[in-house]
C-alpha cells in the first residue's frame, strides 16, 4: 500500500496492514528505506519498510485491494519464494535484523 498525503509513514503502515490483511499491528520499527530509481520498472517507488508487532493468533484475511492474504513460514519464504524487484534484498535486511537464524 501507499502512504496517504499528509500521513505519517508509521501510521500508514498500521493502516495498510489493517486494510489489506484485517490485522491490527503496533510498534512499527524501521527496517530500511529502498529508493533506487530503477528498482521498480513501472515507476520510481520508494519503499519504507517496517517490522510490526502483531498477535500471532490473529486471523489474516484479504481486504481492500488484496487478492489473498496468508501467514507464511519465514524459512519457506526465504528458501522457496521468488520475489519481485528488490524484495529479496529487502527481506534479507529484515531477516538480518529480526530473524538472523533463518539465514543460517
Amino acid at each position: 500500500g501507499f502512504v496517504d498525503y499528509g500521513e505519517d509513514p508509521e501510521v500508514g503502515v498500521l493502516r495498510e496492514l489493517q486494510e489489506e490483511c484485517n490485522v491490527e499491528g503496533r510498534a512499527p520499527e524501521l527496517i530500511c528505506v529502498a529508493g533506487k530509481p530503477d528498482r521498480d520498472p513501472r515507476k520510481h517507488v520508494i519503499s519504507i519498510v517496517y517490522s510490526v508487532v502483531v498477535d500471532p493468533a490473529a486471523q489474516v484475511s484479504a481486504g481492500d485491494d488484496a487478492a489473498t492474504a496468508h501467514w507464511y513460514d519465514l524459512q519457506t519464504v526465504w528458501n522457496e519464494f521468488e520475489l519481485a524487484f528488490d524484495h529479496k534484498d529487502i527481506l534479507h535486511q529484515f531477516l538480518q535484523k529480526k530473524h538472523p537464524a533463518v539465514l543460517g
